[in-house]
């Protein structure tokens, strides 16, 4: 049942409007729906009792009267969200443990589908896990879900009963042993998504019957088809997953064949392994992260065709920018204010300088191990630059055929700090605002100093590319300082002088750009201060850039790393004051002013008197003159020196 004209949005199931068919001699089930036009937005649910509440339910969202609820449920709806849609079927509207069926579509970051019957003492369940990805944060997805009279609830995707079947939970052990006024019979709509990354989902045409005669049986062996996504649904792509996503789908569906042989060839039960057990932990971190869509470009700003229309627009507004930047000058000039917004717009073009591309090369001694450079093969001169010995060397380390197979990925940016004590203060939320204006999407950490960058599409990351970085200059050029040095050196005068260093790296040949500005942390928090800033570098990463398992240790950070005091460049090795600042002026001058000249004949006027303390009037001379009184006043209790004293000293 597809909705019409302009939905009415509830914001839980207890305020939405239920109807019923019971009045409808033409229908052929009874059943009860939510109102055409109407749709429930669900936010996340707290942890408590599965985070179900009486806001879940709705009296009259359930089996309609005089059915017969030992026969079991059926019930379809629309969902609309990234994860976690989770529907529960209880014999009360409020949610009972050990009595209460939940289904939750998309759960773990829309890896799986999880039904799920907890026990009364809430620590125990009867479960079943399907590894699937059928949520979408784009398109309305139909699902329906049947409970049978032998206790057997299966789920699926579609609006058909028994097709695209994701998976099904046997419970026929309590089917038996429970009572009949605990057959299920009502409907609760949750969203069970957790974290800060948690979204309101929205569900509509919600449609609750009993079992009839011509509701097919369903299997209870879960899709045989591999990992069930939304596009089995659809017939193809339905463009809700990523393409990088879809390759890694694609390997699963090939190790569950490997393992569904397996347990043929053995005779032992088989069971879906999980999504990630055979990814990398970076990949298998970001598919479980499920992380929201970025914008998407959908066109390339670097083609010739738009590089024309975007010079054109430039000639275009360039006679117009003049005319408003005369007016602004004159006005200026007429202006006889304090010159505030002068200096605020100097302030803002000297924090629009671009950084120096030979600072690229700084720290190069510190972070060269931590830093990954792209295979050979995707130099910019390609695989000429490489050696047979080369070659042979990687043949015996083992890393030919990885080498060899790699390929860029054009929507990742791989990104690389220079400053290794700032770059640790640095978390997700400051890179992800550092792209802000180009609509990434997920940050994929691969150590202490590199992450990719992910877009939608290689479009936007080009963009993000082209206004954030700047190619360096291969071969890596020759700081100014050694060029002037070796242009006045007379021996080197009548020589050529030489403008590249061959003791660098050569970065720009490696694809690597030099950032514009560097890279800002936006807030305090426990990992450093606000303020703090890293120059970084970028390029297009590769399928190499991944991290292979979870990492257990981490380097030591440089001695200057601190999350107390903002850091920048320089700050690897500047450990910085550690103590309480001193107020200027804290300790008394002792009546002389600091930038007193000295006397003609050279001598300071406070030399004359005696030192002093802290507080005035309390001399050195007063200090003494106390002490000798304390001594006369002890005279008579001096003890006399030995005659073995004398002889020891």
């Amino acid at each position: 049942m597809a909705s019409s004209g302009r939905e009415v949005e509830h914001r839980s199931a207890s305020a939405c409007q239920v109807l019923d068919n019971l009045e409808d001699s033409g229908a052929a089930v009874p059943a009860v729906y939510l109102a055409e036009g109407t749709s429930i937005r669900v936010a996340p649910m707290e942890r408590s009792l599965g985070g179900w509440d009486d806001e879940h339910f709705h009296p009259l969202l359930k089996l309609p009267p005089g059915t017969n609820v030992s026969n079991g449920m059926v019930v379809t709806l629309e969902a609309m969200g990234r994860e976690c849609v989770a529907v529960a079927l209880s014999p009360t509207p409020y949610f009972q443990l050990g009595k209460t069926y939940v289904v939750h579509f998309g759960a773990s970051g829309n890896l799986s589908t999880v039904l799920r019957r907890r026990l009364p003492n809430g620590h125990e369940a009867i479960d079943a896990s399907f590894p699937c990805r059928v949520c979408s944060d784009s398109r309305w997805i139909p699902y329906w879900i049947y409970l049978d009279n032998l206790g057997n609830l299966s789920v699926g995707l579609g609006r058909t009963i028994g097709e695209q079947c994701i998976g099904t939970l046997d419970d026929s052990l309590y089917q038996q042993l429970r009572s009949g006024v605990d057959a299920a019979r009502h409907v609760g709509i949750g969203n069970s998504a957790l974290g800060r990354n948690a979204r309101d989902l929205r569900v509509r045409n919600i449609h609750i019957s009993s079992p009839s005669s011509h509701t097919p049986e369903v299997s209870v062996v879960p899709n045989e088809t591999g990992f069930m996504t939304i596009d089995n649904l659809f017939g193809g792509d339905s463009g809700n997953s990523r393409k990088d996503d879809v390759v890694l789908l694609k390997e699963y569906e090939a190790e569950c064949a490997k393992a569904r042989a397996r347990a043929v060839k053995f005779g032992i039960p088989y069971k879906d392994p999980p999504p990630d057990a055979f990814f990398k932990w970076s990949e298998a971190r970001r598919l479980r992260a499920n992380p929201e869509r970025g914008f998407i470009t959908g066109i390339d700003l670097a083609s010739e065709q738009e590089e024309a229309k975007r010079m054109a627009r430039a000639a275009r507004f360039a006679s117009d920018n003049n005319n408003t930047n005369n007016k602004r000058k004159a006005s200026d000039d007429d202006d006889n204010g304090d010159g505030m917004e002068d200096d605020e717009v100097k302030e803002e073009e000297l924090q629009e300088e671009d950084l120096p591309v030979v600072q690229a090369w700084d720290n190069e001694e510190l972070v060269r191990l931590l830093r990954t450079d792209p295979p050979q093969k995707l130099w910019a001169d390609g695989a000429t630059t490489i050696t047979d010995k080369q070659e042979d060397d990687s043949k015996m380390d083992g890393f030919d055929d990885a080498e060899t197979s790699a390929v860029l990925i054009p929507e990742k940016i791989h990104l690389f700090g220079i400053d290794w004590a700032a770059f640790k203060q640095i978390r997700t939320e400051d890179v992800m605002a550092y792209f802000s204006a180009y609509g990434p999407s997920y940050v994929e950490w691969l150590g202490e100093l590199s992450c990719n960058i992910l877009f939608e599409d290689k479009y936007s990351a080009a963009r993000a590319m082209k206004a954030l970085s700047e190619e360096l200059p291969s071969p890596p050029p020759v700081e100014e300082s050694m060029t002037d040095l070796d242009a006045t050196n007379p021996v080197e005068a009548s020589e050529e002088v030489e403008t590249t260093d061959t003791t660098k790296p050569d970065l720009g040949n490696m694809g690597w750009r030099m950032c514009h500005h560097a890279l800002r942390k936006v807030a305090h928090d426990r990992y450093g201060r606000r303020g703090t800033t890293c120059r970084v570098l970028f390029r297009i990463a590769t399928s190499l850039d991944v991290l292979e398992d979870r990492p257990t240790s981490w380097p030591a950070p440089p001695p200057g790393f601190t999350t107390k005091r903002v850091l920048g460049p320089g700050s690897d090795f500047d450990t910085g004051p550690r103590g309480k600042k001193r107020h200027k002026g804290h300790r008394d001058s002792g009546g002389f002013d600091e930038d007193m000249s000295m006397v003609p004949d050279g001598e300071h006027p406070a030399l004359s008197t005696g030192l002093k303390a802290s507080r005035a009037g309390f001399s050195m001379e007063e200090l003494e003159a106390e002490r000798a009184a304390k001594r006369a006043t002890t005279a008579d209790e001096v003890i006399p020196v030995t005659e073995n004293t004398e002889a020891s000293q």
